[in-house]
């Protein structure tokens, strides 16, 4: 079969549509914001292509794996297993970095293990192996003073999970009757066994001896026995009752000669700071703690390498393995590309490095070379985790998938975004087949297959408008997508361009790749940051402007030290600096936009004055899902139960009780205009401007919200469900929504981000109408549509990391598009046909 056939899909706004797929070929989906778009990628394509996989498993490899609900579609045709890279910022492990997510921190690690040097960290000499006849040497001299009786042991198991119940059996068998384990002394017998399934030492005791020197020979004798048993170690413990914890160390191969330190087996665990062997105590290898404020903070003892001071202390040609993780991925390729070793450890590294230089070459490929394998995927944009995450798929020799993608062109400059493109091909070469979320007008043109949904978004949307080949996207009459594309429809550019007149201005900025950098930023402007990915844009605006000026105006009077900057000026008609940003606008599973925007109290408000409510005593509190009396008894409000299974996911069921309706019968039963409070959760931002446009204050609120794009979102939907795009807009919202006379720089990274072109054309009207009420708005933006109206723009770069740092061009639009070094200049041309 050639294609992926779907009929009858009907999941959130999809209007019962039929679409076909072609099998192995880069199909995009695109479509207005809320037209339904992730509803038939992820909720339907991906949920069924998980589902199958996860059917036709055997049912002992089933149970562990999470369940996929069955979409809401009559049936779908040869779908194969399903990958999703999606933007997802939410959920990340703290502990993920660039390095665990690409796997090549684990060859990085395997390199280490393999060639390393181990150096002692008191006396920054290398390690040497110590015999049995040194060992005594040393515990002859040291028993003077400390030692009388001793106890020789032999570390067998470290950190390791486990029953262990044949070892113990094995250890039986070759006379060895005790053991400590896990720091109790234990009788070993036929029938111990531990907890299969928690982290265990074990030190057998080979041997307990006064420490004198008619001893010797006994003494040799146990100490070769454990260095056999486990690999060149052995533990000298004193003797005491209770049983002394303090321990001694030694290796027949990683000793110091000056002093007693020796090394662990020099293992990839050592290297992992996921693992108690090589995870720094302090921080338990998260590189940050939490300080007494509530800071989060570098942690002191390994200095945010999150490795022990051992790990540290392994060398190749002078560098620790946290020292190669925290170069750019471009400067790793180049120092390893330039190692002279041995030999012998030449032809041992050669693999390693060969996988490593394969996976640094796809990490090129999705331009993302300027971040390093320490920095954690949580710090990272959407567009950059997704194509991080990306990385992975191009590495392996999988066929025959389906994969799923979430706008991967966010946060990529125009000129990186054909070799994007060039990745996505390639999959489908190897026999994948592509599906692609995009509004990026690049991405479409060069897509095998386009499916445009609309017309419009929310209960608007969900209809197929188009579907076939790029070359007759331009015969459609109906598709708002093709009207932009063939420029039958276009974003209007304002002339003239508003002139600048005031400056905040920037001394001497120093973080990253920007070194003394002076920059003056025009303020009562629409102002646009532009430049490649990684070229300094965040770092000058969200890191070093927004962050120093956010201090100056809050506590004016303090004299703050400055941070990465030597002076700021030009701000004292500032009386405040906001940054509407992407991150979730609720931690909880209670959080819903209508809380957020201020717009449930005011609905509350509402249901609390309707003559029902006045009879039977109910106050605003009483329609609260969070507290109250009004909400569901059982579930609490949150509309679902959480379910939890020994050995299997939490999973949430829908409350049997309110039926996800969040409210007891009582509240239920109070309606206005024949809706309860719950159907009023379950309208969208489309539904409610008309059901609620009788009331002013409700209405400016949801108009506000169907103004930035989001007519589509449910009032009740819960936040954590919501893009990165999607946040920021309802943030946005929020501060359009409140009436100021004082003069605020708002700050915002990527806004055009989920967004259709039409709704960008929406986006800058409103950024534009801020401008014109007094207030300063600063964009960092790669969407050329969106750059082409600003009226002054500040180009970073030439490139990423060490090849960026620099502010490459300044001016108009019009000016820009004529600078003959900006790699921004030929596509902001063509997007105003100069």
């Amino acid at each position: 079969m050639k294609f992926i056939e779907i009929l009858g899909a009907k999941e959130n706004n999809l209007q019962n549509i039929n679409v076909k797929i072609p099998k192995n070929k880069f199909t995009v989906i695109t479509g207005l914001s809320g037209s339904g778009k992730s509803s038939l990628a992820f909720d339907v394509l991906f949920t069924e292509g998980q589902r199958r996989y996860i059917e036709s498993l055997s049912p002992s490899s089933s149970y562990f794996t999470p369940s996929f609900k069955q979409a809401n579609v009559d049936q779908i045709i040869g779908i194969s297993p399903s990958i999703s890279v999606a933007q997802a910022r939410s959920g990340i492990n703290p502990r993920s970095t660039v390095g665990t997510v690409t796997e090549i921190y684990d060859y990085l690690r395997l390199l280490y293990a393999r060639i390393g040097e181990a150096y002692c960290p008191t006396h920054k000499i290398p390690t040497e192996g110590l015999s049995s006849e040194e060992i005594y040497k040393k515990i002859f001299i040291y028993k003077k003073t400390k030692l009388k009786n001793i106890i020789v042991l032999a570390p067998v198991i470290r950190g390791q999970k486990g029953s262990f119940q044949n070892d113990f059996q094995k250890w039986m068998g070759l006379g060895i009757t005790k053991a400590l384990i896990d720091g109790q002394l234990m009788d070993l017998h036929p029938t111990l066994k531990l907890a299969r399934y928690k982290e265990h030492n074990i030190d057998l005791i080979l041997d307990r001896l006064p420490c004198e020197e008619r001893y010797y020979l006994r003494f040799l004798e146990a100490v070769q026995k454990s260095f056999e048993m486990t690999n060149g170690f052995v533990k000298i413990q004193e003797m005491e009752k209770p049983l002394s914890k303090k321990s001694i160390l030694f290796s027949e191969n990683h000793s110091c000669p000056k002093c007693n330190f020796s090394f662990p087996e020099i293992e990839m665990q050592l290297f992992s700071f996921n693992h108690i062997k090589g995870a720094c105590d302090t921080c338990s290898g998260l590189g940050v703690v939490e300080s007494d404020d509530d800071e989060v903070k570098i942690c002191s003892c390994c200095k945010g390498n999150r490795l022990n001071k051992k790990a540290l202390n392994v060398f190749i040609q002078e560098m620790h393995i946290s020292y190669m993780a925290n170069l750019s991925l471009l400067e790793l390729e180049s120092v390893l590309k330039k190692l002279q070793l041995p030999t012998v450890k030449k032809e041992i590294a050669f693999e390693i490095i060969k996988n490593i230089l394969s996976r640094l070459n796809y990490i090129k490929l999705t331009n993302t070379e300027y971040l390093s394998l320490n920095r954690s995927m949580t710090t990272l944009s959407g567009g950059e985790a997704q194509r991080v995450r990306l990385t992975t798929q191009l590495g392996s020799s999988l066929t025959g998938l389906t994969y799923i993608l979430d706008e991967p062109s966010i946060g990529l400059h125009p000129y990186h975004q054909d070799q994007l493109l060039n990745v996505i091909k390639q999959l489908c070469k190897k026999g994948n087949t592509l599906i692609v979320v995009e509004h990026d007008l690049e991405s479409i043109r060069q897509s095998n297959y386009l499916i445009d949904l609309g017309l419009g978004s929310g209960i608007n949307g969900g209809n197929i408008i188009f579907e076939g080949n790029f070359k007759d996207l331009k015969k459609n009459k109906h598709s708002i997508t093709s009207q932009y594309i063939f420029h039958k429809k276009q974003i209007a550019v304002q002339k003239p361009r508003k002139p600048k007149k005031d400056f905040l201005s920037l001394t001497k900025a120093n973080k990253n790749n920007i070194t003394n950098l002076d920059i003056k930023i025009p303020l009562g402007l629409l102002c646009g940051i532009t430049g490649a990915s990684g070229s300094g844009k965040s770092t000058l605006i969200l890191d070093i402007l927004y962050k120093n000026l956010k201090n100056k105006i809050l506590y004016p009077r303090k004299n703050l030290k400055l941070h990465n900057l030597e002076k700021i000026s030009g701000f004292e008609e500032l009386s405040q600096v906001l940054q509407i940003d992407q991150k979730p606008i609720g931690k909880t599973s209670r959080s819903v936009p209508a809380t957020y925007v201020k717009l449930f109290v005011l609905i509350r408000k509402l249901f609390a004055k309707l003559p029902e409510s006045q009879i039977r005593g109910l106050k605003e509190s009483s329609f609260s899902f969070n507290s109250g009396d009004g909400r569901c008894t059982s579930c609490e409000g949150l509309a679902y139960i959480k379910v939890e299974i020994n050995s299997l996911p939490t999973s949430m069921v829908l409350c049997e009780t309110c039926q996800g309706r969040r409210y007891s019968p009582h509240i239920l039963a109070v309606k206005y205009n024949n809706k309860s409070i719950a159907d009023v959760l379950e309208m969208s931002v489309e539904e409610a401007v008309i059901f609620f446009k009788n009331h002013k204050l409700i209405y400016k609120k949801l108009n506000m919200l169907k103004k930035v794009g989001l007519s589509y979102l449910k009032l009740g939907q819960a936040s954590q469900t919501l893009s990165g795009g999607e946040a920021q807009r309802i943030k946005l919202s929020r501060e359009l929504s409140k009436a100021s006379s004082r003069k605020i720089l708002y700050i915002l990274d990527e806004p055009t981000t989920g967004l259709h072109i039409d709704d960008v054309s929406r986006l800058i009207n409103l950024l534009k109408e801020l401008v014109d009420n007094g207030h300063s708005v600063v964009v960092i933006e790669h969407n050329m549509e969106l750059i082409k109206c600003c009226d002054y723009v500040i180009d970073c770069g030439p490139y990423g990391g060490v090849n960026g740092g620099k502010i490459i061009a300044k001016g108009t639009p019009e000016q820009i598009a004529q600078s003959k070094k900006s790699l921004t200049a030929p596509y902001l041309k063509k997007a105003l046909f100069l």
